[in-house]
């Protein structure tokens, strides 16, 4: 199991070393430099390209991500995945009896109507 010491240790390393690249990045990309450069330099990369980059970032956080959570749960799984279903439950209840009540108007089997017409104040009483 990783402690949480060891994802605090790992992300600071991380942040350093962004920190140093875009250091690095900042100190390459100098305008007297780019003055020199020939028209046939530009857009030849040496390094991978940016998505690649991205593609890393998003991995990673999803795996710094899983083990926060894993570490940071306040419940252990089964209860967790007990509370998760009530909770899904009870959202889908209002969901699914719109939808019966609309396949009850539209069948015609004297279901309520789906869509109320609105009446004013003085119809009601």
């Amino acid at each position: 199991m990783v402690s949480a010491k060891d994802l605090r240790d790992m992300f600071e390393e991380i942040r350093s070393e962004a920190g140093k690249r875009a250091s690095d990045f900042v100190s390459d990309a100098k305008a007297s430099d780019i003055g020199k450069m020939k028209l046939s330099d530009f857009g030849r990369r040496s390094e991978p390209p940016g998505i690649v980059w991205l593609g890393v970032g998003l991995v990673l956080g999803a795996v710094v991500g899983v083990a926060i959570a894993l570490i940071a749960a306040p419940y252990p799984g089964d209860e967790t995945r007990r509370r998760l279903v009530q909770q899904v439950d009870k959202m889908k209840r209002p969901g699914e009896e719109g939808i019966e009540q609309i396949h009850a108007a539209k069948s015609g089997n004297g279901g309520t109507q789906a869509y109320t017409t609105p009446t004013t104040v003085y119809e009601r009483s």
